[in-house]
């Protein structure tokens, strides 16, 4: 099974990228994360971040403990949005990496920052014990929402016409997501 990054570069060989070049693309991208994005939100916020690929989502937001979240940003599978949203118009417009990048931190400050997702996580796995899969997507759902929502308060103004049209894009494929993962029919 291909990773991320193989299908990244599939992509730049169409192009007639040089390897050289695609490494020094994924250079740039990785020092954009950690200098200029992470660096700058990690200090106003005391997260801890790491950078990893191979994962099929942009970003997680993960608890060792309550005061303490993880976020984890995926680069390869961002650049790899980012050059798919790009070639397919699925945004409505032209994404940048960097704001890209920008949004999906922001997205994910929200799920740290959600001050009910103790209460859901439990709600979440009440509701796995008992086998209600509806009840369990329609929660994850409302999950992710609620994180878009939060995230607009980590947002530079510039970017809320194009953070909205990445929130829209995300919540339907989320939803979608969900009634294909638990075969049901979302009322959303």
């Amino acid at each position: 099974m291909s990773t991320t990054k193989d299908k990244v570069l599939e992509i730049f060989k169409k192009g007639n990228k040089k390897q050289e070049e695609v490494e020094l693309y994924f250079n740039q991208v990785e020092n954009l994360l950690r200098k200029n994005i992470l660096s700058s939100i990690k200090d106003s916020v005391k997260l801890e971040f790491c950078l990893e690929d191979s994962k099929s989502v942009l970003g997680v937001c993960t608890f060792q403990n309550k005061s303490k979240p993880k976020i984890t940003l995926y680069p390869y599978q961002i650049t790899y949005f980012n050059l798919t949203a790009n070639s397919e118009n699925l945004l409505g417009f032209k994404t940048d990496l960097p704001e890209l990048c920008k949004m999906i931190l922001c997205h994910e400050l929200g799920h740290a920052f959600d001050k009910n997702l103790d209460f859901l996580l439990s709600l979440r796995q009440t509701f796995l014990d008992s086998q209600s899969f509806e009840q369990v997507a329609e929660l994850e759902w409302e999950m992710e929402r609620i994180a878009w929502e939060e995230g607009k308060s980590f947002l530079d103004s510039s970017l809320l016409e194009k953070y909205e049209s990445l929130t829209s894009y995300n919540l339907e494929k989320k939803r979608s997501d969900l009634e294909q993962k638990y075969n049901i029919k979302l009322a959303i």
